[in-house]
């Protein structure tokens, strides 16, 4: 804003419209309140009393706030229809929910299927592949920065709400086994991979997907990548993998 005076603003007599006002706005990421009152109706001492105290309670929601979630509210998840009951029924953790939305047609028939078939693995697809010159220690962790980078790899999925919804959480821990398996058949690794998919995954609990890195020669390893296809379709699945190695 001009730092040029404008002048009055309005006619010193002009009767208030209030005899107490606040008036507010946000200048340079600054909240800024001006208080406008009646002399006859207000002495200055409580004005400034009021003040004080409108600023020790503005304060305290700032340190609130500050603090973390403590609650979520219907007003949090605009693209959901939930009731405050409704919400809490779900019984999140308040401070574990970054996101809550419905689910794309696409998705809920999925969903649906896997529910449906608990012990099937329809949708549970695994990437497997021999990899020359890998740093398990570089390459884990970029798979850590794009857990953290991806809503959609930290959601899971509330198939009892009705309707059914996605969550988001603000932090999950990817699954990451890296072990020594040199020296071991292929027969074996192929019954690790097929454990690893029969597992499946706690629909409702992220991240629905694990990573196995298991070294077969000096610079070689076999990479076992299960993930539920809720998350990742294939377009996406590429883009990820690409991201990863970049």
């Amino acid at each position: 804003l001009s730092t040029d005076s404008a002048g009055a603003s309005q006619d010193p007599a002009t009767p208030l419209s209030h005899p107490l006002s606040v008036s507010g706005q946000v200048q340079g990421g600054q909240l800024k309140l001006s208080v406008a009152y009646a002399r006859r109706r207000y002495r200055s001492t409580a004005i400034e009393a009021l003040a004080a105290a409108l600023r020790t309670e503005l304060e305290a929601v700032v340190a609130h706030c500050a603090a973390g979630p403590a609650g979520i509210t219907p007003s949090d998840f605009p693209l959901t229809s939930l009731s405050q009951a409704g919400l809490d029924a779900l019984a999140l953790v308040p401070q574990q929910v970054q996101d809550l939305y419905p689910l794309s047609p696409m998705q809920a028939g999925m969903l649906f299927h896997s529910v449906f078939a608990e012990q099937g693995s329809a949708y549970t697809n695994q990437l497997r592949v021999d990899v020359e010159g890998i740093e398990a220690d570089r390459f884990t962790a970029a798979w850590h920065a794009v857990l953290a980078r991806h809503d959609t790899l930290r959601s899971g999925f509330l198939h009892r709400a009705e309707p059914p919804l996605q969550w988001v959480a603000r932090q999950a821990a990817l699954p990451v086994l890296v072990e020594d398996w040199r020296g071991r058949g292929a027969d074996e690794i192929d019954a690790f991979a097929d454990r690893q998919r029969a597992q499946g995954f706690d629909l409702e609990r992220p991240p629905l997907m694990r990573l196995a890195l298991l070294r077969t020669g000096a610079h070689r390893h076999h990479l076992v990548w299960t993930v539920h296809h809720l998350l990742l379709d294939g377009w996406s699945t590429a883009q990820l993998l690409g991201e990863v190695l970049r």
